[in-house]
């Protein structure tokens, strides 16, 4: 049951690694094995941080506000997108998709590749923090959150990468952009109701 709920706190904390890698592959930008890594580490360390640190954690940096600091986060990096994609577009009005030759995808930026753990690291002490009220396996939960975090970032990429709707290729920074705004919206109203 331990190993079981240990995998199921992995995964469920690690969700959003899927979606953020895909509306980054819908921007044509790849994440490389190496920053991979790096994103999932930086994840680990701040779910194991929480892990670690419950108790503590819990009378200081109550979990609401660890979630509110990754929301935030996340809807910050995607208004800088959105914002990007229109500044670009007042600039240089995008030509129609059809006939946007597009390059190879280009990878991913170490800056935004540390701004993305974070935020997933601060989504995951919350939650951190509650499996530790709950008794959960702290090596387990640890073996699953960079294991998990490493598989979906890199399955949602890939799909991005691959099913990217030919029309919307122009809008990448646009559709990006507002896929990890909502997503941080989301997390953000559902702390408030939790």
């Amino acid at each position: 049951m331990s190993f079981f709920s240990a995998f199921l706190f992995g995964l469920s904390a690690n969700i959003d690694a899927f979606v953020l890698g895909l509306s980054y592959g819908f921007k044509r930008q790849r994440f490389p094995l190496a920053l991979n890594f790096v994103v999932s580490f930086i994840t680990l360390a701040g779910t194991l941080l929480a892990l670690f640190a419950g108790s503590f954690l819990a009378a200081v940096f109550p979990p609401y506000i660890s979630a509110m600091l990754g929301s935030l986060l996340l809807m910050g990096l995607g208004c800088y997108y959105c914002l990007k994609f229109l500044f670009l577009f007042l600039r240089e009005k995008p030509v129609c998709a059809a006939s946007h030759q597009e390059g190879p995808p280009v990878f991913l930026s170490v800056r935004e590749t540390l701004v993305l753990g974070m935020a997933l690291a601060f989504n995951n002490m919350g939650m951190g923090i509650g499996a530790s009220f709950a008794g959960l396996s702290i090596p387990l939960v640890g073996i699953f959150t960079f294991l998990l975090c490493l598989l979906l970032l890199l399955a949602g990429n890939q799909a991005g990468l691959k099913w990217r709707p030919g029309r919307f290729s122009v809008y990448g920074d646009l559709l990006s952009g507002g896929i990890i705004f909502l997503l941080g919206g989301g997390q953000l109203l559902s702390s408030f109701f939790s």
